[in-house]
């Protein structure tokens, strides 16, 4: 929490906006490592090209 805050600060300084992929892949407090049965995961940082695919409306949005 102590650094999405400084991220959110920063962004807020410098006029920028923020992408939380935990705003979908944390929605109950928790954050997923399959979606429907599916690793999401190629390792343990980064997203496999179907966990990636989750993010999409996050981006959609962004652009709106």
């Amino acid at each position: 929490k102590e650094v999405r805050n400084i991220i959110n600060n920063s962004a807020r300084k410098c006029g920028a906006r923020t992408l939380d992929p935990a705003e979908i892949l944390c929605k109950t407090g928790e954050c997923i490592s399959k979606y429907k049965g599916r690793v999401i995961y190629r390792d343990g940082d980064h997203l496999s090209e179907y966990g990636n695919k989750l993010l999409t409306p996050m981006f959609k949005e962004a652009l709106q």
